[in-house]
Order: structure tokens, then sequence, then C-alpha cells
């Protein structure tokens, strides 16, 4: 949490003061402006919001989803995992009106009743559905539509869906991230990026070995990385879209690059540089 985080959760400023500071970001004050409407708002108080979202992936998510809605590519978006809703919150803002945000999670549910990996559950002891609630519900009107199932059950509870971005940061398990990798595939639009979490933590060797099979059976294409999630396309096209757009990114200020060659693909690796006392 940055500086001005913490002075605004501390604080417990009021919203309209939080508006304004948000302001003077999408202005290019401090910070450099975002894509997504209102999302600055939200950054200003992400400090008070549990859970994991360094600034590199706030920033290609708002860049990601911005350009998606700039360019007008339709679609519903899923999250699998969504702890407390640190990023879900951020999603939010890229949706349309007449588009859905499903969010999957077990959200506190025993994993041996549900009969799912415990590999890093523990982290998550304590977690509700109700907790992502509240935190979600400061910050938008509209709930998303919120499945509290093992991801392996999701399939049946999203018949006819189409999603344009998906997040996986659900179980760590080999065989459930293989899982998710394909329905994630079954239920994406031809345009679609899958963001993948954790794929090179070394507390989490199974996210590696289940997303570098994919990318070796040529099921996703990779197009960037961050420190901490791999971003990829369903296909050469949107490789290849995606993959220039990462690298005219990189070349702006405040922002990191180096362009890779992987399966004779270019991926670009991003990294976003936080001011001093300003995370984001």
């Amino acid at each position: 949490m940055g500086i001005l985080d913490r002075r605004v959760t501390a604080a417990r400023v009021p919203g309209a003061i939080s508006t304004a500071i948000a302001r003077v970001l999408d202005k290019g004050g401090r910070g450099a402006p975002l894509n997504l409407p209102g999302a600055s708002q939200y950054v200003v108080q992400s400090g008070s919001v549990p859970g994991w979202f360094v600034p590199t992936d706030l920033r290609l998510f708002d860049f990601i989803l911005g350009r998606q809605l700039a360019e007008s590519v339709a679609g519903d978006i899923l999250e699998i995992g969504s702890f407390e809703g640190k990023s879900t919150i951020l999603i939010g803002y890229g949706l349309r009106h007449d588009e859905v945000l499903v969010v999957c999670d077990l959200f506190g549910a025993d994993p041996d009743e549900l009969r799912v990996p415990k590999e890093g559950m523990g982290a998550y002891d304590g977690l509700t559905v109700d907790s992502f609630d509240r935190n979600y519900g400061r910050f938008h009107a509209r709930r998303p539509q919120v499945e509290v199932c093992p991801s392996s059950e999701l399939a049946g509870r999203i018949p006819g869906r189409r999603f344009r971005f998906l997040h996986i940061d659900g179980s760590h398990a080999y065989e459930a991230v293989k899982g998710d990798i394909s329905m994630a595939l079954d239920f994406a639009t031809e345009d679609a990026v899958v963001v993948l979490d954790d794929f090179r933590s070394p507390h989490t060797p199974g996210v590696a070995a289940a997303v570098w099979e994919a990318v070796a059976a040529g099921l996703i294409y990779p197009f960037g990385i961050s420190e901490m999630k791999l971003y990829a396309a369903v296909s050469e096209h949107g490789h290849k879209r995606w993959s220039n757009a990462c690298a005219q990114l990189g070349a702006q200020p405040r922002w990191e690059s180096e362009v890779h060659l992987v399966h004779d693909r270019e991926l670009v690796r991003l990294g976003f540089v936080a001011r001093r006392g300003l995370g984001f």
C-alpha cells in the first residue's frame, strides 16, 4: 500500500475528497492516467481492500479492458478466485451495462466437503462471500454473478456465456489449473484475453506446469508477462495484436519492457515503475 493509500484509508477520507484526488490522477497529476472511467477513485482507496494486486498488473488490466471497450470488443468477464475483491473491483469498471461479470470462488467453503485440492488454501482461512460483497458494493451498485462453487462445477452454471476477459486465480493445484484453462477456452470469445496468476511463483509449481503445457500445445498464445501474471490470447491473430500493443505500452514513460522469443512468438515482459510514495 502506498503512502497516499494509507493516508486516505487511515483518515477515512470522505468520498467527495477521494473523488477529487482521483480526478487529479486522471488528469495526469502525480499518477499516469487510467483508461477505465471511474477506476482512479478506486485505486486511491484500494489499500483498504485486502488482497494482492501489484501496480503493474493493475495497470495491465486497465490497459487491456480499456482497449476492449474502445475497440468495441464484446463479451462478459470471468474471474476464478477473487478473495475479497481487490482485482474484481477494478475489473468491474471494464463492464458495459449489458455485460455480466461472473465471479467463482469457494469463499470459505470447506475444500474437504467439496472434494477439491487443499493445496495453497491456508492463506484464505476466514474468507466469506459477505466480505467480498461489502468490498465490491463500496464501489459498484450492480453486484456481479457470484458462484460459490469449485471451478470444476462452473461450466454447468454459465451456459451460453462468452467471455472476452478471463482472470484465472483459483486453485494452484496442477489438475485444477489445467481444468480451468480448458474450461476458459470453451467459453472464450475469439479475441479473448486470458490472464493466469502465479505462473512462476516457487510455491505454485502446478500452475507453471499447467500453463506452459497449454502454451506448448498451442492452446493459448502468451503475449505479455509481469512478475506475477501471464497474459495470453486464444489465437495467433490475437497474439500479434496484443504483443504489438504491449510493446507500444512498454515504450511509454514509467514502463520497463523487454521482448523475448518463446515458441517463435514475441512475449513482452512488462513492469510499471510506481513513483515514490504513490503505489499506482
